[in-house]
């Protein structure tokens, strides 16, 4: 596939014979470096048995976080993918709760990513409920029995958090938009609880402060990315210089929430096993695949120059109700800031040998 459609605003052409999504943009390494980010995306497709299949013609690469809403009322959609690099790697979960047609009021559900060269295992045990909210009765506030669950988003929103209503300053850091979070009774009265926690751990009274249970990327003003993303240069970022302070980590970049992060890059082979949250599985039955090895290789030129561009995969991207899985490579290079020329970038993958150009590794 020979893409070379490019706006007149891009910094960058790529001669991409693979059937990946990319884009290139000026950007800055989390300490400060002016580079050339370099995102490159391959998404893959799966069936009612864990079949991968290769999307020829993918989405292209969202530039800048995509909120479902408001910004500062709403969750994440789809974080920003052309980033520089991030620390280790990451997996972040779209999904929806399945009740399998079943008539429960409460129910589990979770997922698990284990990465054998790494030893690790990452992932969410979740309990989810029917709707509830605080009632006040003859003898205080009480939370309510559940009612019947419906196939739920798992998003902040249905997490534990939130912000009062009268008092924006007054949110709770780690989700301003989840519910349950309330500090004095005659607020909470009539409000929901979060339908989505942690396993074993009900929220059942006001003064409960339970970590917000989210398997979605997380907002940077939210914590702990609030934290990692350090102290923003506001001047900076209205003129040409750089907007990352110098008390950011090396997390700037990443959006997972921390139990879903990774020391170490992907490299494939790794086993993703999803619970009660595919569309048209068994309740309780696990659905499992392993995701494949790709080598994306890339050069990249500028004017007489000629660099390798490491791409590394760090990110992995489950849409469970879409049946999608995005795998994300991500690659820098230094950048002046006073650069005119436009990069040329020449993308390939070896590993995509198979018949209508598939991974060797997709599930058989």
């Amino acid at each position: 596939m020979r893409d070379r459609r490019q706006r007149r605003d891009v910094v960058a052409e790529f001669d991409n014979s693979t059937p990946y999504s990319t884009h290139a943009a000026p950007s800055w390494s989390s300490d400060g470096e002016p580079v050339l980010a370099v995102a490159v995306k391959a998404v893959l497709r799966f069936d009612a048995r864990g079949t991968l299949t290769l999307d020829s013609a993918p989405a292209e690469i969202e530039p800048t976080d995509r909120f479902s809403g408001h910004p500062q009322r709403s969750g994440i959609a789809a974080a920003a993918e052309c980033v520089p690099h991030k620390q280790g790697a990451e997996v972040i979960v779209n999904a929806t709760a399945q009740t399998g047609g079943h008539d429960l009021r409460v129910m589990e559900a979770g997922f698990t990513l284990q990465s054998p060269h790494q030893g690790i295992v990452r992932g969410a045990h979740l309990a989810i409920s029917g709707p509830r909210r605080y009632e006040r009765g003859l003898f205080g506030l009480s939370v309510t029995e559940p009612g019947r669950i419906e196939p739920l988003p798992v998003v902040p929103e249905h997490a534990y958090g939130g912000t009062h209503p009268d008092n924006p300053g007054d949110a709770y850091a780690a989700n301003p938009v989840g519910c349950g979070y309330w500090r004095r009774r005659k607020d909470a009265d009539g409000q929901p609880l979060p339908q989505i926690q942690w396993y074993k751990q009900w929220v059942t009274a006001l003064n409960q402060r339970p970590k917000p249970a989210i398997i979605a990327a997380l907002a940077p003003h939210w914590e702990p990315r609030r934290k990692e993303r350090g102290t923003h240069n506001e001047a900076a970022a209205q003129g040409t210089g750089c907007p990352i302070g110098e008390d950011a980590s090396a997390a700037y970049y990443n959006s997972a929430p921390p139990h879903q992060r990774f020391p170490q890059p992907f490299r494939g082979g790794e086993i993703v096993t999803l619970t009660n949250l595919v569309e048209g599985q068994p309740l309780n039955h696990p659905f499992t695949f392993t995701l494949p090895t790709l080598l994306p290789e890339a050069m990249l030129f500028l004017g007489q120059t000629r660099s390798h561009l490491e791409l590394v995969h760090d990110t992995v991207v489950i849409d469970a109700e879409r049946r999608e899985i995005h795998l994300l490579f991500h690659a820098m290079a230094p950048w002046r800031l006073t650069e005119r020329r436009k990069a040329f970038i020449v993308l390939d993958d070896p590993s995509l040998a198979g018949p209508d150009n598939q991974p060797l590794l997709a599930n058989p």
